[in-house]
C-alpha cells in the first residue's frame, strides 16, 4: 500500500492512499472526515508501484504481467494513459489472431519500445 499526502493552492489539504493490486490501482481519498474509494484503474493490469505528486495531482502507477507486458500509467485525475514498455503474450495472441482479436475489439498493439527483452516478473 502507498500513500500521497496531497495539498495545493486550489484543493483543499487531503490525504489519497493509492493502493496497487493484481486487478489494478484503487484510491482512497479522504474527504470531510470519511473515505471515497475509486478504482480500478489502469484496465486491471497488476500495478506494483504508484506514486502521485502533491503539486500537479499527476498520479504514476507502474506495473505488468506477463499477459500484459511491462508499463507505466499516468493520471491528470480523470483520463488513464499508457506507456507500454514491453509487449506481453496478449499482444502476440493479437497478432497471431487478428480476426478473433477484431471480433473482441482489440487491435494489434503499437511496437514496445523495448520489444520483449524481459519478463515483467
Amino acid at each position: 500500500m502507498l500513500a500521497a499526502h496531497c495539498r495545493g493552492a486550489t484543493m483543499p489539504d487531503t490525504t489519497t492512499l493509492l493502493i496497487g493490486t493484481t486487478k489494478g490501482l484503487f484510491l482512497l481519498t479522504q474527504e470531510g472526515g470519511g473515505w471515497r474509494q475509486s478504482g480500478p484503474h489502469c484496465d486491471l493490469w497488476p500495478i506494483n508501484h504508484a506514486t502521485g505528486d502533491p503539486e500537479t495531482g499527476r498520479i504514476w502507477a507502474a506495473g505488468g504481467s506477463d499477459w500484459h507486458g511491462a508499463g507505466i500509467w499516468r493520471s491528470d485525475g480523470t483520463d488513464w494513459t499508457l506507456a507500454k514498455l514491453t509487449q506481453g503474450q496478449a499482444d502476440a495472441w493479437i497478432l497471431a489472431e487478428p480476426e478473433v482479436a477484431a471480433q473482441l475489439g482489440m487491435k494489434p498493439p503499437p511496437p514496445a519500445p523495448m520489444g520483449d527483452r524481459f519478463s515483467a516478473l
